[in-house]
């Protein structure tokens, strides 16, 4: 059994868990008070005058590293526990996203990621990083995303791999998963497919992807189990009634609310670019930084 796991967010949440922020409020008579949270802290400021500071105080790096290791053993436990394989016989690989991602060229309804702040990032980043690459010879994916190479080697031997990590892109690929605090799941080809379309509605807001113009996440969970519930054919069949509901959704948005809300796109076009910025790779491209983009079914 081979664990794969995307360690994109290890290194953000180990990173953030070493930092502490606190926001010190001396008001006119020299008073210091200090809060945990900004928003109460302004209160104060505004209800009682005075000035508002902040500071940030770190963890030694080793406790960041130790919390990060300490995830990766619990994710190997507990998978070596479910699959019924011994801890060090597990084949553990680390992947972490690199530079060139092919998506933000293909966004044009809206910059891929573009809603993150650049200066959001953990001051011990770069030593996690470098700790993951050198402790668990973990490989930096570049063209593609660190969640698309996992897709990818799932998808290539299904029965014999678990994917580790909070990404619910992965949750589209049909294999064993394990997500840490919610446990495993096993996700069917036709739950994955459900899982994409309800995606390609929804949008994501992580990563700035609009999705169906007020459709929403509900709206578009409803949508797609309407659809689901209608026919229990193949899933090739599903596959594509799901597209042909895409793309009625996304008329349906470009007639009630106009022609712009899409950037000048088509129904087809604004949902066959959405689809292809949720979509996980499933084959190793020949090119990572050109890899093939994802065609409608019908």
């Amino acid at each position: 059994m081979k664990l794969l796991i995307d360690a994109d967010y290890l290194v953000y949440n180990s990173g953030f868990a070493g930092e502490h922020n606190f926001y010190a409020v001396c008001d006119e008579e020299d008073k210091i008070t200090r809060y945990a949270d900004k928003k109460a802290a302004t209160a104060h400021v505004a209800d009682m005058g005075g000035h508002l500071w902040h500071r940030q105080e770190l963890e030694p790096l080793e406790n960041v590293l130790h919390s990060c290791k300490k995830q990766i053993n619990n994710m190997i436990a507990k998978t070596a526990k479910y699959t019924k394989t011994k801890e060090d016989a597990l084949d553990v690989e680390v992947f972490l996203t690199g530079s060139g991602n092919y998506r933000e060229r293909v966004a044009t309804i809206a910059p891929y990621k573009g809603n993150r702040d650049p200066r959001h990032k953990p001051v011990y980043m770069r030593q996690v990083r470098q700790y993951l690459l050198d402790v668990w010879n973990a490989k930096n994916i570049c063209g593609i995303e660190a969640d698309d190479e996992v897709s990818i080697l799932q998808s290539a031997d299904p029965s014999e791999t678990c994917v580790g990590g909070i990404d619910k892109d992965l949750l589209q690929v049909p294999g064993l998963h394990y997500v840490p605090k919610k446990g495993f799941k096993n996700i069917s080809e036709r739950s994955g497919v459900l899982r994409l379309y309800w995606q390609i509605l929804a949008g994501d807001t992580t990563d700035n992807i609009k999705g169906c113009f007020r459709v929403g996440t509900t709206g578009a969970l409803g949508i797609v189990k309407r659809i689901a519930a209608e026919t229990d054919s193949s899933v090739d069949s599903l596959d594509a009634l799901l597209w042909l509901e895409v793309l009625k959704q996304y008329q349906k948005s470009i007639d009630k609310y106009g022609e712009d809300i899409y950037g000048g796109l088509t129904a087809e076009q604004a949902a066959t670019e959405n689809a292809i910025l949720v979509y996980m790779l499933r084959e190793k491209p020949k090119d990572y930084f050109n890899p093939p983009l994802w065609e409608p079914p019908v």
